[in-house]
Protein backbone atom coordinates (compact mmCIF):
# COMPACT_ATOMS: atom_id res chain seq x y z
CA UNK A 1 0.00 0.00 0.00
CA UNK A 2 1.14 3.65 -0.86
CA UNK A 3 1.42 6.48 1.71
CA UNK A 4 0.47 9.74 0.09
CA UNK A 5 1.14 12.91 2.67
CA UNK A 6 -1.66 15.85 2.57
CA UNK A 7 -1.46 19.12 4.47
CA UNK A 8 -4.70 20.49 5.55
CA UNK A 9 -5.74 24.44 6.87
CA UNK A 10 -6.35 24.31 10.39
CA UNK A 11 -10.57 24.16 10.20
CA UNK A 12 -10.39 21.25 7.73
CA UNK A 13 -8.13 19.79 10.16
CA UNK A 14 -10.63 20.64 13.17
CA UNK A 15 -13.32 19.46 11.09
CA UNK A 16 -11.56 15.97 10.51
CA UNK A 17 -10.56 15.69 14.45
CA UNK A 18 -14.13 16.50 15.13
CA UNK A 19 -15.68 13.55 12.70
CA UNK A 20 -12.91 11.47 13.87
CA UNK A 21 -14.14 11.78 17.80
CA UNK A 22 -17.95 12.10 16.30
CA UNK A 23 -17.75 8.49 14.68
CA UNK A 24 -15.44 6.98 16.35
CA UNK A 25 -12.45 6.67 14.72
CA UNK A 26 -8.90 6.12 15.41
CA UNK A 27 -7.22 7.50 12.24
CA UNK A 28 -7.54 10.30 9.85
CA UNK A 29 -7.46 8.57 7.36
CA UNK A 30 -10.86 6.63 8.31
CA UNK A 31 -12.23 10.01 8.49
CA UNK A 32 -11.00 10.83 4.95
CA UNK A 33 -12.48 7.35 3.39
CA UNK A 34 -15.61 7.10 4.72
CA UNK A 35 -16.23 10.82 3.14
CA UNK A 36 -14.84 10.11 -0.14
CA UNK A 37 -17.10 6.95 0.26
CA UNK A 38 -20.39 9.52 0.82
CA UNK A 39 -19.27 11.60 -1.90
CA UNK A 40 -19.29 8.68 -4.13
CA UNK A 41 -22.58 7.48 -2.93
CA UNK A 42 -23.96 10.88 -3.09
CA UNK A 43 -22.95 11.22 -6.84
CA UNK A 44 -24.04 8.06 -7.62
CA UNK A 45 -28.11 8.94 -6.75
CA UNK A 46 -28.22 12.89 -7.53
CA UNK A 47 -30.80 13.80 -9.84
CA UNK A 48 -30.28 15.51 -13.08
CA UNK A 49 -30.32 18.41 -11.27
CA UNK A 50 -27.61 17.94 -9.50
CA UNK A 51 -29.58 17.50 -6.11
CA UNK A 52 -29.66 15.17 -3.47
CA UNK A 53 -32.21 15.36 -0.60
CA UNK A 54 -30.97 13.45 3.16
CA UNK A 55 -33.51 12.16 5.40
CA UNK A 56 -33.29 11.17 9.13
CA UNK A 57 -36.83 9.46 9.25
CA UNK A 58 -38.60 12.08 11.04
CA UNK A 59 -39.87 14.14 8.06
CA UNK A 60 -36.55 15.95 8.74
CA UNK A 61 -34.49 16.76 5.31
CA UNK A 62 -31.84 18.67 4.21
CA UNK A 63 -31.28 19.19 0.33
CA UNK A 64 -27.73 19.03 -1.22
CA UNK A 65 -26.73 20.89 -4.50
CA UNK A 66 -23.64 18.54 -5.88
CA UNK A 67 -22.14 20.70 -7.97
Amino acid sequence: MSTTTFSFDKKTDQSIETLKKDFHLKTKSEVIRKALALLYLARTMKGEDDLITIGDGKNQKKTVFLR
